[in-house]
This record gives structure tokens, C-alpha cells and sequence, in this order.
């Protein structure tokens, strides 16, 4: 009779060595493409609107400031009390290091979800899927975005995209560490008010954020209410409806801002909910083909990636094998969850432009399409073997399956490596653009310092495709920076 299995015994696709040799090649050429964006992060400087928060914040306080835009502009909160006190306060030197200290923060919140998922792959694996899984969602969801520069690199930008959503990743790692620990006492108290706040916070970072957190936080919990065991209904579901109540709160605070009337003045008027539905659906669809359009390598080979992990690194007692339903359910489900978000990601800028959201508010919507394909590609990796499918094809079924998978993870790798390539081969923009900001600020503080009223600076050609100071000190860049400063900043009259 022989031996019984190991769970820590790899048994998946045929072809396990070429798997384990596509999947390092596709970690070692995503981890390029984030350092890539770390280094060109590192080049960003304090820029435009960044300027008139940390101005408003020096004149009103910090309270004062997001009171003023709440009336003036938006309802976001948290977005405004962090721009403003992060340039108020800290000052303009932490701009080339904010977009990579984030990146960073977000590459160890994803981990901490992928450690804690990776308990169901072979465990001389969980390390590297531990790095594996947060460099390729980060990567392909940061390649997918487009305008980077104002989404990723500009701290503003940053600030009210980026920070909620790495703030949500870190809560639902949370929710999943908990998920075996019992709700006690003080203890559970102090945890409800926790995922209370912390969601209320989150929620004030931007209209985007705050109805898709709303809208996953509730998917959350009807399945751990209707699905959940005994036991995640007690120690998990709590959590997810405080985290849900202090979301709530947080979308009712945005919305009844007096200030989105004031940008609603600059759009069509709001339209009905049967326009409203189907802007909804046409959105979604453009989003969805012009990004299969501009990054089909990125669509086809992140799915193509976790697929080989579910197939050929899972254990037999893995998440998700130990139940064939959980299984399919995942497969079937999960894309049109993903596109039920990505719709109510596209809500808000529907509602109040009639629009496609803009290009800042795609790292939201291009994250929900991420994390969709990776957990569909897992889901589908594990249904495969599952079905044993790999054990009913005939050996040259399984040498095309194979051949087909690694053109497909070669191409996506090869892709991944040229479009490292290309990011840092902007950088000479980038580097002169902060060798030009930093002799302009350099400029302003000797003139402020000298007692001077009044400073003239170069006028630069900004890389992130955001207004620079201008020789008028009427414009609105300029009297953001001359606010700041506490002298007159404009550039040189335009040549005749």
C-alpha cells in the first residue's frame, strides 16, 4: 500500500518545476516595476493644490481648513486634514519621500493578507507567495491606472486615493487575523469602536472611496450573516457591521457637505435614476474595454499567474480545496462582484458630471479589477485541480495546456520587464523637474529671507501634467505658492 500524501507534498498541475520557475521569474520582474515606481516617486515634489491646503491650513488650522473646504469645495475630511497638516506642518520635504513610504505601506498590507491566505499553499511557499501576491496585484494595479504621476507620485493625489485604500487593505488583514480569535469583554469593545473609526476616517478620503467601502463592507456582511459559520458570525460579523455603520456615517457626512454644490455648479445637473443607471452600465463598460484594450497582457496574465499558484502551490487542505462548492461559487461569483464594484466605484462621478469618473479616481476602480482577477485566477487554478483535469487529458492535452501557460506567463513577464524599462527611462524628465523645483524653492526662502515681498522663479514644464506658478500673481497656482510662502511668487512674463 502506498504512503499517504503530505499536504506539504506538491501534487498539482503537471509541469510543477517550469510552474515554480515561471512564477519566480514573474516576482523578480514585478518587484522591478515597483522599484521603478518607488524611484520615480522619489522625484516628486510639492506641487499645486498641495500648496493652497498647506496654505489655508497655516491661516485656519487644521480644523479650520477642512471646515472651509467642507463649505467651499468637497466633503472630504480626511483628505483635506491630511493634505493640509502634511504640508502645514511637516512641510514640503517629505513630498519625494511620501509616494514611496505608501507604496511600501501597501506592498506590507497586501502581505499581510497573502501571509495569512498563504496557510493554504505548500509551506516551503507562504514566504515567497507572502511577496509574490502584493508585488503583482501592486504592480498591475498601478501599470493599469493612467495618469500616475497626479495618482501615485503627487502627494495630494496620493493622499485621497491611495491612503484609503491602503488604510481598508490593512482593515480587512485585521479582519482576517481575527477571524479565529473570540469577541470578549472589553476587548470586543475596544475592537468595535476600532473598525467604527477607522472605516469613518477611510470614508472621508473621497465620494469613491467611501461608496465602494460601504458597498464591499455590506457584501461582507450578508455573506458572513447568511454563509458564515457559528463561529465567524460571532467574531467576525460584529466587526463588519461597525466598520459598515462608521463607513455609513462617513457617506453621509461627504454627500451633505455644502460644498458639492458648489462643484456640482460646474456640471450638468444630476440626472434621474433611470439615466443615472445607465450611465452607470455604459461607464462600466468603457472602463472595462479601453483597459482590456490598452493593458490586455495585464488582464490575461495576472488571472494566468494565480491560476498557477492555485493549481500547482495550493495543499489539498488549502482555502477553498477542502469544499468543491466554495470552489465554483468562487469562479462564478467573483467576476460579478468585481464588476458590481467597479460600478459603484463609477457612481459619483456619474451622478455629479455625467461623466466617466476622471483619470484620479481610476486607482480606486483599476485596484477592484485587480483583486478580482487574482482571486478568479486562484479560484480557477484550484477548480482545475480540483476536477483532477490535469490527470483526465492525454499527454498531448497536457503538453498544450502547458505550452499555452507559459507563453502566457512569458509574455505577461516580458511585458512586466519592458514596461519597468520604459518607467525608468522617463526619469530625465522627472530629475530635472526636481533639480528645477528645488532651485525655485531654494529661490523663495533666500528672498523671504532676505526681507524681500516678492520672488521670480522659473517657470518649469511639470512632468505630472499638474499647473505651475505663472507670471500673473492673480492665478491660482501662483497665489497658492505666494499664501504659502508669505511673499509674492510668479515667474517671468511670457517673451513677446
Amino acid at each position: 500500500m502506498p504512503p499517504a500524501q503530505s499536504f506539504d507534498e506538491p501534487e498539482g498541475l503537471s509541469g510543477h518545476g517550469w510552474a515554480v520557475f515561471g512564477l519566480a521569474s514573474v516576482t523578480v520582474v514585478t518587484g522591478l516595476g515597483v522599484l521603478a515606481h518607488l524611484y520615480l516617486g522619489s522625484l516628486s515634489r510639492f506641487m499645486a493644490d498641495s500648496y493652497c491646503h498647506a496654505a489655508v491650513t497655516l491661516r485656519l488650522g487644521s480644523i479650520g481648513m477642512v471646515i472651509s473646504e467642507y463649505n467651499r469645495w468637497s466633503g472630504r475630511f480626511s483628505a483635506d486634514w491630511v493634505d493640509g497638516a502634511l504640508g502645514a506642518y511637516v512641510g514640503p520635504w517629505i513630498a519625494p519621500w511620501w509616494s514611496p513610504l505608501l507604496l511600501i505601506l501597501w506592498l506590507v498590507a497586501l502581505g499581510l493578507i497573502a501571509f495569512q491566505f498563504s496557510r493554504g499553499v505548500y509551506a516551503r511557499y507562504r514566504l515567497w507567495m507572502t511577496v509574490l501576491v502584493p508585488l503583482l496585484v501592486l504592480f498591475v494595479t498601478l501599470d493599469n491606472t493612467p495618469i500616475i504621476g497626479q495618482t501615485v507620485y503627487w502627494t495630494t493625489g496620493l493622499n485621497n486615493y491611495g491612503i484609503p485604500l491602503i488604510l481598508f487593505t490593512f482593515f480587512l488583514a485585521f479582519l482576517k487575523w481575527r477571524e479565529q480569535r473570540p469577541l470578549r469583554g472589553w476587548t470586543a469593545a475596544g475592537l468595535l469602536l476600532f473598525s467604527f473609526v477607522l472605516n469613518l476616517i477611510i470614508g472621508g478620503f473621497s465620494e469613491t472611496i467611501v461608496i465602494v467601502q460601504c458597498a464591499t463592507l455590506a457584501l461582507g456582511a450578508a455573506y458572513f450573516g447568511l454563509l458564515g459559520s457559528r463561529e465567524q458570525k460571532r467574531q467576525i460579523l460584529p466587526l463588519l457591521l461597525a466598520a459598515l455603520l462608521g463607513a455609513a456615517l462617513a457617506l453621509l457626512i461627504v454627500a451633505a457637505a455644502p460644498g458639492n454644490k458648489v462643484r456640482q455648479s460646474f456640471s450638468p445637473p444630476p440626472p434621474d435614476l433611470l439615466t443615472l443607471g445607465l450611465y452607470v452600465l455604459t461607464f462600466t463598460k468603457q472602463v472595462v474595454l479601453s483597459t482590456l484594450a490598452k493593458e490586455p497582457l495585464n488582464i490575461i496574465g495576472l488571472p494566468a499567474v494565480a491560476a498557477l499558484v492555485g493549481a500547482n502551490l495550493a495543499r489539498k487542505d488549502g482555502w477553498l480545496l477542502n469544499s468543491p462548492q466554495a470552489v465554483l461559487r468562487t469562479v462564478l461569483w467573483v467576476p460579478v462582484v468585481t464588476l458590481a464594484l467597479m460600478a459603484v466605484a463609477v457612481t459619483p462621478a456619474a451622478y455629479a458630471t455625467s461623466t466617466i469618473p476622471n483619470e484620479r479616481n481610476m486607482l480606486v476602480v483599476m485596484y477592484v479589477l485587480t483583486i478580482g482577477l487574482t482571486v478568479w485566477g486562484y479560484a480557477v487554478g484550484q477548480l482545475y485541480r480540483q476536477l483532477r483535469a490535469d490527470a483526465l487529458q492525454t499527454p498531448s492535452e497536457r503538453r498544450g495546456l502547458l505550452l499555452a501557460m507559459a507563453v502566457v506567463v512569458a509574455v505577461f513577464a516580458a511585458n512586466t520587464l519592458r514596461t519597468a524599462q520604459v518607467t525608468v527611462n522617463n526619469r530625465e524628465i522627472y530629475v530635472n523637474y526636481a533639480r528645477g523645483w528645488d532651485q525655485n524653492h531654494a529661490t523663495i526662502l533666500a528672498a523671504r529671507q532676505s526681507g524681500a515681498t516678492s520672488a521670480v522663479i522659473t517657470l518649469l514644464a511639470n512632468p505630472f501634467g499638474l499647473e505651475e506658478p505663472q507670471a500673473d500673481p492673480g492665478h491660482w497656482v501662483s497665489a497658492c505658492y505666494s499664501d504659502y510662502y508669505g511673499i509674492t511668487v510668479t515667474t517671468p512674463p511670457a517673451a513677446q
